[in-house]
């Protein structure tokens, strides 16, 4: 799916930045926010997470998508972003003390380190103002102890990637970036292979 491809060209980017920095590669826990509502509903966006460790350890950008693509297809069989909801939906009735407790606890670094968003937009090219909108940049709020977010969004045929991040991380925001569009590059190539 794109998204998949998503989460693995960040992967590949995360992968480069931990590189650039002379650690070793590892998984990173990432939140992937999903949505779980019915396709028909008109109004309203129903959205769940799932929590994946980013295959970054893996140098072969096909096996990196291999492998997100085989845990993200084993969540959704496996009803997880559902089950998320429901317990969301659950909270949302409790007592506000409970809900600041699971909100904190959601957006911990225990469960994950950064959240990674992929938001469809329109197909159809959109204008304002008499001039076609080219580019769209999300940006994906941080969560408490998170310093960095990647968002994707599409604006007609295009995919614009955004990565929000503290100030003290500019200069990895913009190598994220560099390494997002290598990472999609590799996997371009291979497809032309």
């Amino acid at each position: 799916t794109v998204n998949d491809v998503l989460l693995a060209a960040s992967a590949g980017a995360l992968r480069g930045l931990l590189e650039d920095r002379g650690e070793r590669p590892a998984p990173v826990k990432a939140m992937i926010p999903v949505s779980v509502g019915d396709p028909d509903e008109r109004w309203g966006n129903h959205v769940a997470f799932l929590f994946l460790a980013l295959p970054c350890d893996e140098a072969d950008p096909l096996w990196r998508l291999r492998d997100v693509h085989v845990a993200m297809r084993e969540r959704k069989a496996g009803g997880e972003a559902e089950g998320a909801a429901a317990l969301l939906d659950a909270l949302s009735h409790a007592p506000r003390p409970l809900r600041r407790v699971a909100a904190r606890t959601l957006a911990s670094p225990e469960l994950s380190n950064l959240t990674i968003s992929n938001i469809p937009g329109p197909r159809v090219p959109m204008y304002l103002m008499g001039c076609e909108a080219r580019s769209a940049y999300p940006v994906v709020p941080l969560t408490n102890e998170h310093r960095i977010s990647i968002g994707m969004t599409t604006i007609h045929e295009r995919a614009c990637f955004g990565v929000y991040a503290e100030a003290g991380l500019a200069a990895d925001a913009d190598r994220l970036l560099a390494g997002i569009d290598h990472a999609i590059d590799e996997l371009l190539a291979l497809c032309g292979e």
